[in-house]
């Protein structure tokens, strides 16, 4: 299911494989990051805490609850997990996925471009470890961030997003969220009226 993008079906195996093996943290993270991915906050958020009481020291499931949070506004809960994992001298890759949400946390409390700079140095490491779906997806995430925020650098990142999957064999959620990049800057060309935006009334975001 993954790996056809067919994430409707990801999300109902998960939640068998959560019944089947309900000691195991490793549904509630995919389960979690799924839910991520389709912009289903609260279930994300319910996967990750339930996977935390299983694995309390999983960075990755730290990770996507601060994720949650954020997209629930509950900026303070947050900023303190991301804290407290970043003082926990996580590893390369933990590290850049950390900093991508720690990037979103400041342009969602409204740092745009201390926002932008931490998705870079999220990218710039993923480049050095060579994990391409890992830069792919930092950089698809970034699209969508600047893109909900209103910002000029929208159209840049999603070209640079829309680059980077042409050939991306790959983390398929990445092109969920490039789809929601794109459908979240159409709709905030069009209520700011710019000239060339297209009409996007029926591709409005969830709020």
């Amino acid at each position: 299911a993954y790996w056809e993008g067919d994430f409707d079906r990801l999300l109902s195996v998960c939640e068998l494989w959560m019944t089947e093996e309900p000691f195991s943290s490793r549904p509630f993270a995919v389960g979690s990051m799924a839910e991520i991915t389709v912009d289903n906050i609260t279930l994300g958020l319910e996967y990750a805490r339930r996977g935390l009481v299983l694995d309390p020291g999983s960075t990755t499931l730290r990770n996507q609850l601060a994720y949650a949070l954020i997209a629930s506004d509950q900026y303070l809960e947050a900023a303190k997990l991301l804290q407290q994992a970043l003082r926990k001298e996580p590893d390369d890759f933990s590290l850049g996925i950390l900093r991508a949400t720690t990037g979103m946390l400041a342009i969602r409390t409204g740092e745009i471009e201390g926002g932008i700079a931490s998705y870079k140095a999220s990218i710039s490491l993923f480049k050095r470890l060579g994990n391409q779906a890992a830069v792919a997806s930092a950089t698809a995430y970034l699209a969508l961030e600047v893109s909900r925020a209103g910002a000029p650098q929208a159209n840049e990142s999603i070209k640079e997003a829309e680059e980077l999957i042409k050939d991306l064999r790959y983390a398929p959620e990445v092109g969920v969220i490039l789809e929601r990049a794109k459908r979240w800057n159409a709709a905030v060309q069009h209520r700011q009226g710019t000239p060339d935006a297209l009409s996007v009334s029926s591709l409005e975001p969830k709020a």
